[in-house]
């Protein structure tokens, strides 16, 4: 056996780019085991970003298309992976590069070994790989929101892949890479606001405009009767005792429903406006958890070594967002608050006409004895959201990605707070972004908590930016000269140019891409309509197939497509009635599979 020798000296990159001979050499020997230990376990902890993300945006979504987004979730964790080592790591990390994009010598992660990286010569090139992949998926998975209930599903993993490839890359090779010239120029982006938060937010809203909004819950409904009328057979889906939920969540009062009544999935669809509330909040709230449990190693991790600056970077993560948390609760409750005040209002207003001879007015609310649909609207008062508070969470977490490593613990809370106000407000106002007479649907809030929270948390970075904290490292020493706080009034004009260059770029490119995507034969990005009403999970995933009673694993197709239509219809979603329903006991009775 021969003798193998500690290191003591890397080559030269050009003459051997992997490191050295593990045969002969022990190329553990320069690195510090702690920081090692470090960057891997955070890695595994990114990893559970992704699939964290499916879990949030299912319980968003409705439930006839939240299990589509579970599976999207495991899709970026894997194809977006696979693409990162055949040529992702490559394209931003590459070390023989121009000032516009890396190239492939690390094709399939070729030569990347014991090698420093680039980020920091403490740590090896592969360990770093290892950790960068995990950005991507997560980055994808925030984008793949986009798609909303009416994006097929095939053609958004085909546009995921190659806004990766054009997008993601190039801004990463850009802010990161030594060579990129956002990275030459000076910007602080301490763990990816650009790459990540701009570029996915502002890909979401050129995804948005693009596929049109989804089909509202008036036509829907209209769809539902027409075709209905069209059917030989056409039965009850709910118990007349019973009080099914609305498609927004909300449940239809006893009162409101005439005694007697047939209750169809036209019947039950109120007219109301798009997605009101997400049909899971639990889900949502498990999925901020794991999320903000991860971005503690998102951020922690990237300053690529274990030092006072990384412990930093966690608590400055955490009171991020608790900030943006308790900030969008407490708009959220004053604005609540206020309409409930105003409801009262012209309720009371209501009467007092009934009372004198009057009559009140349907939009008003009115009606007799203080009630709207049997429900007693007397009570006053705010309400709290978990939705809302995971919300401003995210928005923290976002405000903070790039600014974790560079502004002092003091101003944490306050980057994580005015970056979920900012967003809060984009989301209130978001019905006045109309393009060609049609809202822009995104309905997930991506633009506005990603995108315009990342440019916030950009601003921020220059304004708070401290020389001290990046120099907590041990190694930055009197690198960086800290923001307009500090007197260093061009950094601003450095954070807006990168913010700008991202949100442009990322739009531009991903417009064109979704284009000619969209014109490929096969790669149409919008769902049909009919696809749309029953829901992407029926379409695509054998889960939401119900058992028909055949003896089959999942029964007859025609068997279960009767079923799926009976239990959407009493959870309250409008979908066409094409067959004949069972009788409302027996929909009652029907049992989920995916359950």
């Amino acid at each position: 056996m021969s003798e193998i020798t500690p290191i003591t000296e890397w080559p030269a990159y050009e003459d051997n780019p992997f490191g050295g001979d593990p045969v002969t050499q022990n190329l553990n020997v320069p690195y510090d085991k702690g920081d090692l230990c470090w960057l891997l376990v955070a890695t595994i902890i990114c990893w559970q970003i992704t699939p964290a993300i499916g879990f949030l945006y299912a319980g968003m979504h409705r439930r006839k298309s939240a299990l589509t987004m579970v599976f999207q979730s495991l899709f970026c964790a894997s194809a977006c992976g696979i693409q990162f080592w055949v040529y992702g790591y490559s394209l931003y990390q590459s070390h023989t590069t121009g000032p516009g994009w890396g190239d492939l010598s690390l094709a399939g992660l070729h030569n990347v070994g014991a090698q420093p990286s680039l980020a920091n010569s403490g740590i090896p090139d592969i360990l770093y790989a290892a950790f960068g992949m995990t950005f991507v998926t997560a980055t994808a998975m925030i984008l793949a929101g986009a798609m909303l209930e009416r994006g097929r599903l095939f053609p958004s993993m085909v546009f995921l892949l190659c806004w990766t490839t054009f997008v993601y890359y190039v801004l990463a090779y850009w802010e990161w890479n030594p060579s990129g010239w956002l990275y030459k120029l000076g910007v602080y982006d301490f763990a990816g606001s650009g790459p990540v938060h701009i570029a996915s937010g502002f890909g979401a809203l050129a995804w948005s405009i693009m596929l049109g909004p989804r089909v509202r819950h008036e036509e829907e409904a209209a769809t539902a009767s027409n075709t209905a009328t069209t059917t030989t057979t056409t039965t009850t889906a709910a118990a007349n005792s019973s009080s099914p939920a609305t498609a927004s969540g909300e449940m239809t009062p006893p009162a409101a429903q005439p005694e007697g009544a047939e209750k169809t999935a036209a019947t039950t669809a109120k007219p109301r406006r798009q997605h009101v509330q997400p049909h899971n909040p639990f889900l949502v709230g498990l999925g901020t958890v794991f999320i903000w449990f991860g971005w503690f190693a998102f951020n922690g991790a990237s300053t690529a070594n274990l030092s006072l600056r990384s412990i930093y970077v966690v608590v400055n993560t955490n009171l991020a967002a608790c900030g943006g948390g308790l900030a969008w609760s407490a708009l959220e409750y004053v604005h609540e608050h206020l309409h409930s005040r105003k409801r009262q209002n012209n309720i009371g207003s209501s009467a007092a006409g009934d009372a004198t001879g009057g009559t009140a007015s349907p939009a008003s609310g009115g009606g007799g004895g203080g009630s709207i649909d049997g429900f007693n609207t007397t009570a006053s008062g705010g309400k709290f959201s978990i939705v809302g508070f995971c919300s401003g969470i995210i928005a923290g977490l976002v405000g903070i990605t790039p600014a974790a490593g560079y502004v002092p613990v003091y101003t944490a809370a306050l980057v994580g707070a005015l970056t979920a106000v900012c967003s809060f407000y984009v989301v209130r106002h978001k019905h006045r972004l109309v393009i060609r007479g049609r809202a822009v649907d995104d309905g997930l809030d991506i633009f506005a908590i990603h995108g315009v929270g990342g440019v916030v948390g950009d601003i921020l970075t220059g304004f708070f930016a401290a020389t001290f904290v990046p120099a907590l490292d041990g190694a930055s020493g009197s690198t960086y000269a800290g923001g307009w706080w500090e007197r260093n009034w061009v950094q601003m004009g450095y954070q807006l140019a990168a913010a700008l260059t991202c949100a442009a770029w990322s739009f531009v490119v991903s417009c064109l891409l979704l284009f000619i995507i969209d014109k490929i034969p096969g790669l149409h990005l919008r769902a049909t309509e009919e696809e749309e009403l029953r829901g992407l999970d029926f379409k695509y995933l054998s889960d939401s197939t119900f058992s028909g009673g055949g003896g089959g694993v999942h029964g007859d197709e025609e068997e279960g497509l009767r079923r799926w239509y009976a239990v959407q219809a009493y959870e309250g979603v409008p979908v066409p009635v094409n067959v004949a329903m069972p009788s409302p006991a027996d929909a009652k009775g029907i049992e989920v599979k995916r359950d």
